[in-house]
């Protein structure tokens, strides 16, 4: 089964960074006010750019920075618990667009088990991190990053975006499988660790939520 290249998994998580960038932006402004928005991001915007890891590119790195900047102003105008129920359906829908891609790309993908895990730890690259990869059975795979290099900056409720468009991502791509973090170093762990595990469905559950998946990337819902 042939992987999606390096240039074509650039290119799509790309997209889906600025289709997050635009809809943290929109979802401010649209319950903020366009005013206020933009008076809660100025100083953000305004900080110095924060030395990261040269392993992330500028390009992700700038979309990184933007997303966080909106999701700070957002909970300063807001609250934690408004934005992480306002924005995290948006990630997870970004997630589920990112998924059909990658599928349409190698439909393949979705006759694999493993290639969802290959999938999300190739992803992960792209971000720069520095993580240990744990495959524990055919069933699951854990992930622990010690040292995130976006620690400095990034909140919370940016990575709780992330895990909200991971859990999307792997939905479509492999439906008989789940996506969570049960650690973050934003949350005061002091590493963060997630999981790929085969979600406990019976066979006929298991077709279902396949076809639904295939419905989706096809175009028929």
């Amino acid at each position: 089964m042939d992987e999606p290249s390096d240039a074509i998994t650039f290119s799509i998580i790309i997209d889906a960074l600025v289709k997050l960038e635009e809809s943290t932006f929109n979802e401010l402004v649209r319950i903020s006010g366009n005013d206020e928005a933009l008076a809660a991001l100025k100083p953000y915007r305004e900080e110095e750019e924060l030395r990261v890891d040269p392993a992330l590119t500028h390009r992700i790195l700038s979309l990184v920075i933007s997303i966080n900047n909106n999701t700070r102003a957002f909970v300063d105008l807001q609250g934690s618990e408004k934005a992480l129920k306002l924005l995290c359906p948006k990630a997870y829908g970004i997630g589920q667009e990112t998924g059909t891609k990658f599928a349409i790309q190698n439909p393949g993908l979705m006759t694999s088990d493993k290639s969802v895990w290959e999938l999300v730890c190739k992803t992960e690259t792209i971000f720069g991190q520095k993580a240990n990869y744990s495959f524990i059975s055919e069933d699951k795979i854990e992930t622990e990053i010690e040292d995130c290099h976006l620690r400095k900056f990034i909140r919370y409720e940016s990575c709780k975006q992330r895990e909200a468009f991971y859990q999307g991502l792997v939905g479509v791509v492999n439906p008989s499988f789940e996506f969570f973090f049960d650690r973050m170093i934003t949350k005061g762990d002091t590493t963060c660790h997630w999981v790929i595990r085969r979600k406990v469905m019976d066979k006929e559950r298991v077709q279902e939520t396949k076809e639904i998946a295939k419905s989706h990337v096809e175009g028929r819902v």
